[in-house]
């Protein structure tokens, strides 16, 4: 069945349905993604939900991390992302791990300050930021209750310095306290906005069979229809804006929960209001951002990043230490987030690569201190994704062994020898030096001052990418880790 098709019968058979019946439209992990493909991802999402509204009761629902991720957020710090969902049909949205990647702007004056509906039974904060535990929303005689959960590992994924106001709870005790008020306030329906991830979505709903619905996020799971836990039914809808995802529910004696996700594509409409607020920011960022920097002989892509040696991230890690003065360079592969295209690389693909506004922090490193970073960061590899802290480097190399979560072998080079024991200038970013992505080594450190401590790493990795006319990148076999499952 064509799309037109679908969206007649969807929408036809909402004549014959009494009040208690009511559509959920729902997204997550949109990361700023303004426009991708040329397409406008919040015009659609408006339109669509606009549409479902002229023919029943709708509700709009974010799973979190949607301020930050492309350049669109992060050359404008959030704003222009939260000043695009301020004008959006938004129910709730609940707490990514990266909206906290702002600490000034933080998230609480950008919630508040373009009055963006929060929903987070499972965050604290001394902040003075008015957001909900919980929601109940009436539906003709029945009620619907709403929750949501962030991660509590976002205490240190997310940067440290917008963290310092906030405490992070466990979710499934939280989650059970407040399903217990939602009960006693007669809700027949109960929703859990989760930026938990999908494995913990399938905990949850074993742990708190009384939720009837978990829209989950952060593991940017394509879950084309709905899955079932027992009673609960579970959604998630990608990333990036490429779906929305539609749910109808009726309630009657039983809960029924049916749909699916719609692509985001050039066969749905846009809502006009939307998709000018978005080209206005475009044109503003891309007048800052659209010259040529360089040119790439290939595409260095950004695929693999968090497995091993990538051109994406020699490139990126030489760019930093060389700029930055510094014998090592060290990141973690969380902090790049696409590849660069082949020919004519600009500022905007530049920050789509690095959205991250991470600063350069020197510090003084021993080989035994190195050894211990480099261990933290290949802990979790399994020879597929291990996670943001797998560590990229320039100026050394090393080999590791992983087998069943354990690191049995961890040996570091500098041109094919042992590195020689001795002290090292070594540039990280300041999110590292903070603690982030687990990384608590550096946190107490003391560092050390050089020409380029607290510029921006992307500004950093500008200054060399602008130094060459060209560049044509290569592997060299300075990252190898080996595990029983490869």
């Amino acid at each position: 069945m064509n799309r037109a098709g679908f969206l007649l019968v969807f929408f036809c058979s909402v004549v014959l349905l009494n009040a208690e019946t009511f559509y959920i439209a729902h997204t997550n992990d949109f990361h700023s993604f303004l426009f991708r493909d040329g397409i406008c991802p919040p015009a659609r999402v408006a339109q669509l939900v606009k549409t479902l509204n002229r023919h029943g009761q709708c509700f709009y629902f974010d799973a979190g991390d949607f301020l930050s991720g492309s350049f669109y957020g992060n050359y404008f710090k959030g704003r222009s992302i939260a000043k695009v969902y301020s004008y959006m049909p938004l129910t709730f949205a609940t707490f990514g791990n990266h909206e906290f990647d702002y600490a000034d702007p933080g998230i609480s004056e950008l919630f508040q300050k373009f009055h963006l509906p929060a929903v987070s039974t499972n965050v604290d904060t001394s902040e003075d930021f008015p957001y909900c535990r919980f929601g109940v929303f009436t539906i003709g005689t029945k009620k619907m209750g709403v929750l949501g959960l962030t991660t509590p590992d976002t205490a240190f994924l997310a940067n440290p310095e917008a963290l310092k106001n906030f405490r992070f709870r466990d979710p499934t005790h939280s989650a059970r306290d407040i399903i217990k008020v939602l009960k006693m306030k007669g809700c027949d329906f109960i929703v859990c906005l989760s930026h938990l991830g999908y494995e913990d979505d399938l905990r949850l709903a074993g742990d708190c069979p009384d939720l009837d619905l978990i829209i989950g996020g952060h593991t940017h799971t394509v879950l084309e229809r709905p899955v079932r836990v027992g009673t609960t039914t579970i959604v998630q809808a990608g990333c990036h804006g490429h779906y929305l995802g539609v749910l109808r529910v009726e309630l009657d004696e039983t809960v029924t929960v049916s749909g699916g996700l719609m692509p985001l594509d050039r066969r749905t409409g846009e809502d006009p209001l939307i998709r000018e607020l978005c080209d206005s920011i475009d044109d503003e960022a891309g007048a800052a951002l659209g010259e040529t920097i360089c040119r790439l002989e290939r595409p260095l892509t950004g695929e693999n990043v968090r497995m091993g040696e990538t051109l994406i991230g020699n490139l990126i890690t030489d760019a930093l230490r060389i700029s930055a003065g510094a014998e090592i360079a060290l990141i973690n592969a969380g902090g790049i987030r696409t590849g660069l295209p082949s020919g004519d690389v600009t500022g905007k693909d530049l920050y789509n690569c690095l959205p991250f506004n991470n600063k350069a922090v020197f510090l003084k490193l021993s080989v035994s201190q190195l050894t211990d970073a480099i261990r933290h960061g290949v802990s979790a590899f399994t020879g597929s994704d291990s996670g943001g802290r797998f560590p990229l480097v320039s100026g050394m190399s090393y080999s590791a062994r992983v087998d069943l979560g354990k690191v049995t072998e961890i040996k570091l080079y500098k041109d094919g020898k042992p590195l020689p024991d001795k002290e090292y200038l070594v540039v990280i970013p300041d999110f590292l030096a903070g603690g982030g992505d687990g990384y608590s080594m550096f946190r107490d450190m003391k560092t050390v001052y050089a020409q380029a401590s607290d510029r921006e790493i992307r500004e950093l990795v500008l200054e060399y990418l602008q130094s060459r006319s060209s560049f044509n990148v290569e592997p060299d076999g300075r990252i190898n880790v080996q595990t029983a499952a490869l």
